[in-house]
């Protein structure tokens, strides 16, 4: 607690800041004067690079310009008048830190204002409208607060009206929002402006709202977050968000701003971290699936950062104890046992899955949803990336910057087209299925959709449970005339590889092996179990690529890491198809081997009207209905649903807890029928059946998943 109690003190108390006005003793403006000193203390804290002001300094031209920058760019990705920017901010945070040789230096001030009057006499004007209403304002703001109170005002006031107050644009949402918000915040404290600053608290504010609207960017009631119309974006903008929001409530805390912040927002913003944002992650990742076109930018699928953790410790201190050991797991310690199970996110098509060691995930598209995005020359060939991918993770590194040399044919849990153009994506991918869900009771879990992209036509459903994720597939066909193969994992190659067809096992020499009936593998702490009789490959190999061939901004260099890769093939055109196989994550090899003894889960039917799973004892039971269909799950018992769903079935000793979902988000209600004699709300018994009449959840929770118990009717 000591660092965080530093932390406090550090926001609540005044700090060496660059500061020269005299104000009114009121309280609006000791309002202002506070989240002035507390921002600057925020940019004073940072590390001054004494050899690249020299630089800048020596290169400025006399006009305020450097010449190796254009104003007349018109890049998307990397302006040059933000650059000129970013510069001059180098430079005023050495004039106004007291620790460095160019602390009140007037030759240095003199450049910095040459710098601002040539990017004001310019007005430059960027391509992308990211740069003009945000990028370079974010970092203009920050030079003129900086230099309050040594510039003469009524110049200040000139320089800071080029920044705009957005906070009115209404095209502005959630991440989008929390910027301009910023700016309008700062441009308020640069002018003295309290209406501006109390302006720009209240938009961070109205972002603190669940959104309904699927395709507006927000807040969701699963507590997922959604970014360019109805993406997931709980990694990239989401923990940008959240840093934010987090950071402008301190900086409020104890003036006459935080009031603009209610219990009910504040209390959604801790919803949204708990049980939602910490369910992506897993130790120092987050899953690459949250994270959009970010996936192609280093370091973007890095978790939440430490810092963000200790200031919601000090935001929510009822809820100290889970930052601290969420704080502790993006460390390395065993994920938070009171967040460990099952959660499908309903408004996002995903489902993640944590045990105390372990984190699994599948992510799948719909028409409810956007699957990804290619923008700006970004994630060029991220096409199948929501078309079933799975996150595997034990370590939490095992993807961490894999993605320049990844096979992108080979996304892990997808099945898709090995020619390489195939991964090609241009702007959003919209989903075409109207089946796609999830149902989950918050220990087990299935996801599942009915896919058909670029000539594949598949059913792939992923069952969740025992700390295991069994994947299914389909009615598998392809009209492409490349062959068609189903991914198990890609990741980075780490130890021995080993492969059984029998009990033995054996340790495979590095390069690729090929398998007609391939039992079972083990790589790096998982084990994988193949069921049915298929082609199976496994590659050990260096694979090569670079940031470029992903993002356009990226660096050229070229990469080579070595990659483990398994994948089953089915063959070009193949009609029918079906694969089956076990990921059992956080396990020894030895205590695989055991694993791989039992007979369970049993696959019950793996077929294109039905795909149903059984823990063996029949127990635990999960069952796919792509149509009305009757199942026979073991020890006789039967299952009929009169509509398209999703059923979780567990059986105790005198009861049966059922989940369903629609995994259409259309339908209003079901009948199951069940060859047991039950009772329970809106059961009616016919003999030896049992027909349940359900309801689905309505408006905003259509496609959660709703639970009911039902007792045996003689007990």
């Amino acid at each position: 607690m000591l660092k965080v109690s530093i932390l406090v003190a550090w926001f609540l108390s005044s700090a060496v800041f660059c500061h020269g006005y005299n104000h009114a003793d009121n309280r609006h403006q000791e309002a202002i004067d506070t989240v002035t000193q507390r921002l600057l203390a925020i940019y004073l804290k940072d590390t001054v690079d004494v050899v690249q002001v020299q630089r800048y300094a020596a290169a400025l031209q006399a006009g305020g310009n450097w010449p190796d920058l254009s104003f007349v760019d018109r890049s998307l990705t990397h302006w040059d008048p933000v650059t000129h920017l970013e510069r001059l901010h180098t430079m005023a945070l050495a004039y106004c830190k007291p620790s460095t040789e160019w602390y009140n230096d007037k030759q240095l001030f003199d450049k910095i204002i040459a710098g601002l009057d040539y990017y004001f006499s310019e007005k430059p004007v960027a391509k992308n409208w990211w740069f003009n209403q945000i990028g370079a304002p974010q970092e203009y703001m920050v030079v003129l607060l900086l230099l309050k109170g040594k510039i003469q005002p009524d110049k200040l006031l000139m320089f800071s009206s080029l920044l705009k107050d957005e906070t009115g644009n209404e095209r502005h949402r959630f991440k989008n929002r929390t910027w301009v918000s910023s700016i309008t915040i700062h441009k308020g404290c640069i002018e003295n402006n309290a209406a501006l600053v109390q302006k720009g608290f209240t938009s961070f504010a109205s972002t603190l709202v669940v959104v309904p609207e699927q395709g507006i960017e927000g807040i969701k009631a699963d507590y997922s977050v959604h970014q360019h119309h109805e993406q997931l974006y709980s990694g990239g903008y989401g923990l940008s968000f959240l840093d934010d929001v987090a950071t402008f409530m301190l900086l409020a805390q104890g003036t006459s701003f935080a009031a603009v912040f209610t219990p009910q927002q504040k209390a959604l913003l801790v919803n949204l971290l708990l049980n939602g944002t910490q369910l992506f992650g897993y130790r120092g990742t987050i899953d690459f699936g949250t994270t959009g076109r970010g996936i192609s930018r280093p370091g973007h699928t890095e978790n939440i950062s430490g810092k963000l953790l200790d200031k919601m410790v000090i935001l929510d201190p009822p809820h100290a104890a889970d930052y601290q050991a969420w704080k502790a797991h993006v460390s390395g310690a065993a994920y938070p046992s009171r967040y460990q199970g099952n959660k499908h996110f309903w408004k996002a098509d995903i489902m993640t899955q944590h045990g105390a060691g372990y984190y699994l995930s599948a992510k799948i598209i719909s028409k409810r949803t956007l699957g990804t995005e290619s923008l700006n020359g970004e994630n060029g060939k991220g096409y199948y990336l929501p078309l079933g991918a799975t996150n595997i993770l034990i370590h939490g590194n095992e993807y961490q910057n894999i993605f320049p040399v990844w096979d992108w044919t080979k996304v892990p849990g997808t099945t898709a087209g090995t020619n390489g153009d195939s991964t090609s994506l241009v702007s959003y991918l919209y989903g075409a299925n109207d089946f796609g869900g999830g149902v989950s009771n918050a220990k087990a879990g299935v996801m599942a959709f009915d896919g058909n992209y670029r000539g594949i036509r598949a059913k792939k459903a992923y069952f969740f449970f025992n700390d295991e994720m069994l994947c299914l597939g389909a009615g598998i066909s392809s009209t492409r005339k490349d062959p068609i193969t189903t991914a198990v994992n890609q990741c980075f190659l780490s130890g021995a590889v080993i492969a059984a067809e029998d009990n033995a096992g054996q340790t495979l020499s590095p390069g690729k092996a090929s398998f007609n009936h391939l039992r079972w593998l083990y790589h790096d702490g998982v084990g994988y179990i193949f069921p049915a009789q298929q082609t199976v490959c496994v590659k050990q190999e260096p694979q090569s690529g670079s940031w470029r061939e992903i993002n356009e901004g990226g660096s050229a260099m070229r990469l080579q890491q070595p990659v483990f890769s398994v994948w089953i093939e089915h063959g070009s055109q193949p009609a029918n198809s079906q694969y089956a196989y076990l990921v059992v994550p956080n396990t020894s090899l030895t205590n695989f081997k055991k694993r791989v003894a039992k007979s369970t889960p049993v696959i019950v039917r793996n077929d294109t009207t039905v795909q149903a799973v059984s823990s063996g004892t029949g127990k635990l039971n999960a069952v796919v209905f792509y149509q009305p269909a009757v199942v026979v799950l073991p020890d006789g018992l039967q299952l009929r649903a009169d509509k398209p769903v999703m059923v979780l079935l567990q059986q105790t000793n005198d009861a049966y807890y059922i989940t369903v979902s629609d995994p259409l988000y259309t339908q209003k209600d079901l009948t199951l029928t069940i060859n047991k004699p039950l009772k329970g709300e809106e059961a009616t018994v016919n003999g030896a059946y049992t027909n349940l009449h359900i309801a689905f959840p309505p408006g905003d929770t259509a496609g959660q998943s709703y639970s009911k118990t039902y007792k045996n009717l003689h007990q």
